[in-house]
């Protein structure tokens, strides 16, 4: 974790320990913004495939002085990654705890310093077959353009975590 000159934060390769509350402060020290960073742990992404009859990770429960509810939120399909013919869709869904009469958060942000071992507690990726006619008129009226990154592992082990009155030039 690096502090950046206009009070940026840089966390490279950022870990599901790194999860929390992240504050912004002005040069008096006064409280700004506050970030709540939600870090999964892509290496026990658990992926299943709709057409082949898997099945995503059932809701599950914790007793840590209630009944949580431990459940996957699911983010929007992607689009079909093809037209004219068969193609893949996906969704990325996330780890949420939920207790009676509270408003669901990411498992790692409820749990905070709790060290809790459960397998449910895990992001989700989710896969299914499409069929999706193309739009020829929507693909003439595209704007073209190159998006090239020579060392792309370089640029995606990197977060930034902007504050409100830093620079947005970096």
């Amino acid at each position: 974790m690096k502090k950046l000159p206009g009070g940026s934060l840089q966390l490279t390769n950022p870990q599901p320990s790194q999860t929390g509350l992240y504050h912004c402060q002005d040069n008096n020290s006064a409280f700004v913004v506050e970030y709540e960073v939600d870090f999964q742990d892509v290496t026990a992404l658990h992926i299943t495939h709709r057409d082949l009859g898997q099945k995503p990770l059932e809701n599950g429960t914790l007793s840590l002085g209630g009944k949580e509810l431990i459940f996957t939120h699911w983010e929007p399909w992607q689009d079909c990654n093809r037209c004219g013919g068969p193609g893949e869709r996906k969704r990325l869904g996330y780890c949420y705890i939920e207790e009676p009469l509270e408003a669901p958060m990411p498992c790692w942000l409820y749990l905070g310093a709790e060290k809790v071992q459960y397998s449910r507690m895990r992001p989700e990726l989710q896969v299914e077959a499409c069929l999706t006619p193309c739009d020829h008129i929507k693909e003439i009226n595209q704007p073209y353009f190159v998006f090239d990154i020579p060392q792309l592992g370089k640029l995606t082990n990197t977060m930034w975590l902007t504050c409100p009155l830093a620079s947005i030039y970096r």
